[in-house]
């Protein structure tokens, strides 16, 4: 269970399922949504991205912009939610770790009057929106306000889209989940009204038309993370989820112990062994870490920052000789929705995409 977190992104005042019963009854109805019987029940079944790399750009790729039509949409810096939505019996957001957090009390409207919306199951994100309002004193405030964008649905009102092309998919969204509403996170061409969102983004996600939704890893759906300045790379977006590691030494002299922190991935479903690289964390954050006694079980999202410092040590257990690295892993947040650190798989093709450093121009090319 994810420890307690102000931050409001992760529901923390809202209550989660736990009583085993109820839980794994949720869980059922969810894979049966989905028509994923067969399912692992305690994993976590939505679409996974890949990362976008040069080779998308080949038209002699099975996977290409040049070969296939997509959507473009922004990678919206949020917290991934699947929403379940039952009629009477209420509406729980589901997160990665496959965990249900029951909503207050909401009305979702079915289409044409009657009873509220049920068997429903979508996909999308939960965002914190800046949203600038005028007072009664003439001036202008901006206040923090958290909004779903749902940007796929798996099932609505019981009947199952997910071998629909994805414009059905938006299409019974909009009409049957949100009526008269826009139905959905809107979708963008790739310019500049992306700019114009009211919360973070941290890349693009180009989602193909004409497949179906997949549950686990999607190799056709990709996430550019390169690209959210639109004039200039930024490579250093491309962000991916580690395990942190905390070593101690206590010097023999003073007995005062010192920590050292590393990061880690997942291999074949497990935490590997073995080191990924050195992680320099700021002063507030080191003391944060230092105080905590369950650090060695975070997960934390890290990105890539060339100029970042980073204070190295030789192969193997020493700690002497440490040297200054001029670029490493910044730590950006905590992530309490996860359990595991991402998959190797994912950390090299991350590298990759960073590595091939796609410009603008050039993708604007291979999009035609």
């Amino acid at each position: 269970m994810a420890a307690a977190s102000s931050d409001p992104l992760f529901l923390p005042d809202l209550p989660r399922v736990k009583q085993q019963t109820e839980l794994n009854n949720l869980r059922a109805l969810f894979l049966q949504l989905m028509r994923q019987g067969d399912a692992q029940p305690d994993s976590f079944p939505g679409s996974q991205p890949v990362s976008f790399e040069r080779r998308h750009m080949n038209a002699d790729q099975q996977v290409s912009l040049q070969r296939m039509g997509f959507y473009a949409s922004e990678k919206t810096d949020g917290m991934r939610y699947m929403l379940l939505v039952l009629g009477e019996r209420g509406a729980y957001a589901v997160d990665r770790r496959f965990e249900f957090i029951k909503l207050p009390a909401m009305h979702f409207p079915a289409r044409g009057g009657g009873a509220p919306l049920d068997e429903t199951l979508l996909d999308g994100e939960l965002v914190l929106d800046a949203v600038r309002r005028g007072t009664e004193e003439g001036t202008i405030e901006t206040r923090r306000s958290l909004r779903y964008l749902a940007y796929d649905a798996c099932a609505v009102s019981g009947t199952w889209l997910m071998d629909k092309p994805l414009p059905l998919r938006l299409l019974a969204l909009q009409r049957e989940v949100k009526p008269g509403g826009s139905g959905g996170e809107h979708l963008y061409a790739y310019q500049d009204e992306l700019r114009k969102v009211e919360h973070g983004n941290d890349g693009v996600i180009f989602t193909p038309i004409l497949e179906p939704y997949v549950c686990g890893t999607r190799p056709s759906l990709l996430r550019d993370c390169a690209h959210t300045g639109f004039d200039t790379l930024e490579a250093n977006m491309n962000s991916i989820d580690f395990q942190l590691r905390t070593e101690w030494r206590t010097e023999s002299e003073t007995g005062r112990k010192t920590p050292r922190f590393s990061i880690r991935y997942a291999e074949r479903g497990s935490l590997s062994a073995r080191r990924y690289d050195w992680l320099t964390l700021d002063g507030d954050q080191h003391k944060r870490f230092v105080a905590d006694s369950k650090a060695d079980r975070r997960v934390i999202e890290c990105v890539w920052d060339p100029e970042h410092e980073t204070i190295t040590y030789p192969e193997g257990d020493t700690w002497d000789f440490p040297a200054a690295r001029k670029g490493g892993w910044k730590y950006e947040r905590m992530r309490e929705d996860k359990e595991l650190p991402n998959d190797i798989r994912t950390v090299r093709a991350v590298e990759q995409s960073a590595q091939d450093g796609v410009e603008m121009e050039e993708l604007l090319r291979a999009m035609g």
